[in-house]
């Protein structure tokens, strides 16, 4: 009673109340720890994060629910350990959430490709010994595929028998090995090194799986070897015969009907997203923009929570001329109609996706853009454009995603720039010089062509810096007035970037109505 009247009047010593040993038998009086209270605030905790260049790190909440135990399970198994807890002052266990900071030491990017050029070395020679059944693993889809690249890479080189290729591949149930298969032969078909028997079971082959396989992967990797087979002429007649506007049977694939009757058809890409993906670069990555302490490239966890279909290619001259015969495209650059089409803004853009989506018979309430509006500076998006059938340009994420294609590495074939210019059309093998038609280096695993290099490409998206929260990001709509001083975002790079642009998390911004003899575009639309 008497502390209380002497706290009343003013009194703040609480350390002196904690530490004198003449009140230590108050301690456990639950009126002597209310007193405390009233002088002396509740702790507060800051905790102090930096960008670690050696480290990736993952919060995350755990509770007593079986989900959250095996989150933590498989970022223990993925090598993550943790490394601090955060609770509050009303934690109890085992009842009460907490949330927990994991740290995964980072190898060095010089480590990993000089390893991975050691294991593809040796797979290549485990191949000429021919003890095959250690190596096609190698070739299945990985978050870190420059192993696959590297060995993929050698196999026409260094004096691999083409013929344990078709014979795997005819055999083969695991969809990522059989696009791997299909590529590598393609390389061998590159470097005239197919007998005539190999080369005509092989066309054959590829004909039939270009047809008739549900998945977009390999239907990208045979035409590519196709190509490389000079068998343009069979690629011609089967887009023909599938440009319906719709899917045919299970394929995870589709032709415009739009442009059936010339062969300018677009290639649609049907993507289911997981229910999360790690979206942009981690702070170790070389050639990060503004390096590990950058907002502009903040890692994050992003979900798209819908069916999407997205270009294979990017729309060609041929193809944008059908909306607008007299565009001046710069033909310096874009020389042929199978050019992806530049000088193109972000309303261009805009524009031939609706009137696509018109060609199409797409009813006009599905379509992503007012079409009583101009396409032009103020033009309103309908609030809901993601919800919409129509086609439109592809989201930020939309991109990224299919851009990455399940990889977390810089690239989606790895890192090294080594290999860039078999998969990128830049600066280095370009000269800036022009543009290539689409498809002629190899595609993805989702089978997507030129996602990196080429032009560089509209997205649907406002310039904004990525949020640091914890949790999953929805990728919404921005439904806002489009303006000349707000910027939109371009991506993948193209070949008047050097190789530091040309990844799968750089972004490049710039007002929607510019136009530049780098700047073109791919389709999107939600599919379901």
């Amino acid at each position: 009673e008497l502390w209380e009247q002497l706290i009343k009047q003013g009194y703040r010593n609480a350390t002196q109340l904690k530490a004198d040993a003449d009140f230590a038998s108050l301690h456990s009086d639950p009126r002597f720890t209310k007193l405390l209270e009233q002088i002396e605030p509740a702790p507060r905790f800051a905790a102090v994060w930096q960008a670690d260049i050696h480290f990736e790190s993952r919060l995350i909440t755990v509770d007593s629910a079986k989900e959250s135990r095996r989150s933590v399970q498989q970022l223990v198994a993925q090598g993550y350990r943790p490394q601090a807890i955060a609770v509050d002052s009303n934690f109890q266990l085992p009842t009460s959430p907490f949330q927990l900071l994991f740290h995964l030491p980072v190898i060095p990017e010089e480590e990993k490709e000089s390893l991975a050029i050691v294991q593809s070395a040796a797979a290549t020679a485990l191949l000429r010994l021919g003890t095959t059944e250690r190596v096609w693993p190698l070739l299945q889809d990985q978050p870190d595929p420059r192993i696959r690249s590297y060995l993929l890479h050698r196999l026409a080189s260094y004096g691999v028998d083409p013929q344990s290729l078709l014979k795997q591949l005819a055999t083969e149930t695991e969809v990522s090995r059989q696009r791997s298969l299909i590529l590598g032969l393609g390389e061998f078909a590159r470097a005239k090194l197919l007998s005539s028997e190999q080369h005509a079971s092989l066309l054959s082959d590829l004909i039939r799986r270009y047809s008739n396989d549900p998945d977009s992967g390999i239907h990208g990797a045979a035409e590519w070897s196709l190509r490389q087979l000079d068998a343009e002429d069979e690629i011609v007649k089967l887009k023909a015969a599938y440009s319906t506007g719709e899917l045919v049977g299970d394929r995870n694939w589709y032709l415009t009907k739009t442009g059936a009757n010339n062969n300018t058809s677009l290639t649609l890409t049907i993507i289911h997203p997981p229910n999360e993906f790690i979206m942009s670069s981690p702070v170790h990555e070389v050639d990060r923009f503004q390096g590990p302490t950058s907002k502009i490239e903040i890692r994050h966890r992003r979900r798209i929570g819908r069916t999407f279909a997205i270009g294979e290619h990017e729309v060609t001259v041929a193809q944008f001329k059908a909306l607008r015969p007299r565009h001046s495209f710069d033909t310096t650059k874009a020389r042929t109609s199978d050019s992806p089409a530049n000088m193109i803004s972000w309303y261009d853009a805009a524009e031939y996706c609706n009137w696509l989506s018109e060609r199409e018979g797409i009813p006009r309430d599905q379509w992503c853009y007012d079409p009583t509006q101009k396409f032009a500076e103020g033009m309103v998006l309908f609030p809901d454009y993601l919800q919409r059938a129509g086609y439109r340009l592809p989201s930020e994420a939309e991109w990224e995603y299919a851009c990455r294609a399940g990889t977390t590495t810089a690239r989606f074939y790895g890192k090294t720039e080594a290999l860039l210019s078999e998969y990128a059309w830049y600066l280095t093998n370009s000269k800036s010089e022009r543009l290539l038609p689409v498809g002629s280096l190899r595609p993805n695993d989702f089978g997507i062509f030129d996602v990196q290099g080429n032009v560089s490409e509209w997205c649907q998206d406002r310039a904004l810096v990525y949020g640091t929260v914890s949790e999953s990001v929805e990728d919404k709509e921005q439904a806002d007035k489009t303006s000349n001083t707000n910027n939109r975002i371009l991506r993948g790079g193209s070949f008047f970037n050097a190789a530091a642009d040309v990844r799968s998390s750089n972004r490049y911004v710039d007002q929607p109505g510019n136009q530049f003899s780098r700047y073109g575009f791919r389709v999107a639309r939600t599919y379901r």
